[in-house]
């Protein structure tokens, strides 16, 4: 408390008349609860919106593994599908490389015509071994991709790929592939 001249409202020791400091808690008060709601609602909205993303980061996982099952499994019905041609194509290569011989040994084709059918023959099997390799790669990863044990035999149907386009597979079952064909 501090005491003021009645006549000149200054310190001293006259006649004087006491008041307290004036104090400003009420707004202070105020003040500290708006900075708190203020704080409560931001944190609420950022925890609602990690939630958000937590979520879409579900979806995007979900999408992804969808995707790359399809993937998967696709490359594995290609080079099926390879390792199949190139085993027609390997008979029909050794046929014509026992044809090869035949001539060699009746004089009708020389050695560098008959090495060179050898080479190509030697050429397509490393293909062949090549396609066994992607093909058992694609199906370990597809066994992968659908959480089967490590070293899951997987047999695949068989695809026809006569009629597919340059299109996704319907095996992604998006809305929008189908609304686009509709219309």
């Amino acid at each position: 408390t501090r005491s003021h001249s009645l006549f000149s409202h200054e310190q001293g020791t006259d006649y004087s008349f006491s008041q307290d400091p004036a104090k400003l808690t009420g707004n202070l008060n105020l003040a500290w609860d708006l900075l708190d709601f203020g704080i409560s609602y931001f944190r609420s909205k950022q925890a609602a919106n990690q939630a958000r993303i937590a979520q879409e980061r579900l979806r995007r996982a979900r999408q992804n593994l969808r995707l790359d099952v399809v993937q998967a499994y696709w490359s594995a019905q290609v080079a099926s599908k390879a390792r199949e041609n190139a085993r027609d194509i390997l008979v029909a290569m050794r046929k014509r490389q026992k044809a090869a011989e035949e001539q060699f040994e009746k004089k009708d084709i020389t050695n560098q015509v008959k090495l060179e059918r050898e080479a190509s023959f030697i050429e397509t099997e490393v293909r062949l071994r090549r396609y066994e390799r992607d093909q058992q790669n694609s199906l370990a990863r597809l066994a992968a991709l659908m959480g089967l044990p490590a070293g899951t035999s997987l047999c695949l149907a068989k695809e026809s790929f006569a009629g597919l386009s340059a299109a996704a597979p319907p095996a992604l079952g998006s809305s929008t592939s189908s609304s686009a064909s509709s219309a």
